[in-house]
């Protein structure tokens, strides 16, 4: 994951992205965001997705990522 995101800060160096909505029930949880970056042309940049997390012993056990 860190390399990931390391490739994407050193590409798209404005790269942030905003929390839209957090659920949470129990032990799983939903978080859905927006990310937005400067395209080398100028453009804007956007992309939706949400995460699905599922912990277990105060740890993340499982994540899925829709975009």
């Amino acid at each position: 994951m860190r390399a990931a995101f390391e490739a994407v800060f050193a590409a798209y160096p404005d790269c942030h992205s905003d929390t839209d909505d957090i659920l949470a029930a129990g032990n799983r949880c939903c978080y859905c965001w927006t990310m937005r970056w400067s395209e080398p042309d100028g453009r804007e940049g956007v992309s939706r997705g949400t995460d699905i997390f599922t912990a277990r012993n105060g740890k993340i056990s499982y994540k899925r990522t829709y975009e």
